[in-house]
């Protein structure tokens, strides 16, 4: 495997914001993260590969009540749905 940096995912908060899980939609246009900040972040791919990404470029973010230690799209395409799990 040939594996290059390409995008920083970063978090626009001085706080605790760790990504414990990146899972790719079925389409790959899609990425989504989750972690110790008890959000998911989704971000649309190109936007990530652009030279200069903007702090608050994701797409949308679900906040939820445990931390996050996994994701998995829906693997059809009839719906982009996501879900998640925790440490317990």
């Amino acid at each position: 495997w040939d594996l290059s940096l390409s995008a920083v995912v970063s978090s626009a908060s001085t706080g605790s914001d760790a990504i414990g899980a990146i899972e790719f939609d079925p389409s790959g246009e899609i990425l989504a993260t989750g972690g110790i900040a008890r959000k998911i972040r989704s971000y649309r791919l190109s936007s990530l590969l652009e030279s200069s990404p903007s702090r608050d470029d994701h797409l949308s973010c679900i906040c939820t009540p445990a931390k996050l230690s996994s994701l998995k799209w829906r693997p059809d395409l009839a719906g982009r749905v996501i879900g998640s799990g925790d440490y317990d």
